[in-house]
């Protein structure tokens, strides 16, 4: 089974959004998915679930790390570490990039900017972030939007609730990208 594991230190940042929306849009694909809520918080659409004939699992992580951490990072075949763009994020995010590549260096790793906006701020940490990027790691953005929220009370995906909104699109772009960093099979 090929692991998507949604990993951040900070509450806050969606990860428990990315690993819903993600495990959506395979889903919408007729992809049957395994999903795993091992964040003490709760809160995934999806709660744990096994799916008959899943290749795939999406795991939505504690915000803490830990050896079971390392554990998980070294069975992904890709890490999603999702991030607001601001310096209090800066430091726990470091801290999971470090973990990552010291678990498993060769293990794709995706940082996605959530609550994307037009400021400044976010312009400046998305350049501060590819001025550090590692060689296995790439950056994508989710915009700062009422849809996300909405969808989730809805109980259903942003590409659902909202199919022509800047942030169902955006999170289509995301599954697609993490489809193609696991080989194209998810």
């Amino acid at each position: 089974m090929k692991n998507i594991l949604v990993l951040s230190q900070k509450g806050g940042t969606g990860k428990t959004t990315l690993a819903d929306n993600i495990a959506f849009a395979l889903e919408a694909d007729g992809q049957p998915v395994a999903f795993y809520d091992t964040d003490p918080q709760g809160g995934a659409l999806h709660g744990t679930a096994e799916a008959e004939g899943a290749d795939v699992a999406v795991i939505d992580t504690p915000g803490t790390l830990t050896d079971a951490t390392r554990d998980m990072i070294a069975d992904a075949a890709v890490v999603i570490i999702p991030t607001r763009a601001s310096a209090l994020d800066m430091q726990p995010l470091e801290r999971v990039r470090d973990m990552v590549a010291e678990a498993a260096p060769s293990v794709p790793a995706l940082i996605v900017i959530n609550g994307w906006n037009r400021y400044s701020n976010a312009r400046s940490f998305r350049g501060w972030l590819e001025g550090t990027l590692r060689p296995s790691e790439r950056v994508a953005v989710l915009s700062q939007s009422e849809m996300i929220p909405q969808a989730a009370g809805n109980g259903v995906s942003v590409a659902e609730y909202a199919p022509k909104s800047r942030p169902a699109g955006q999170l289509a772009e995301i599954a697609e990208t993490v489809r193609g960093m696991i080989g194209g099979e998810a």
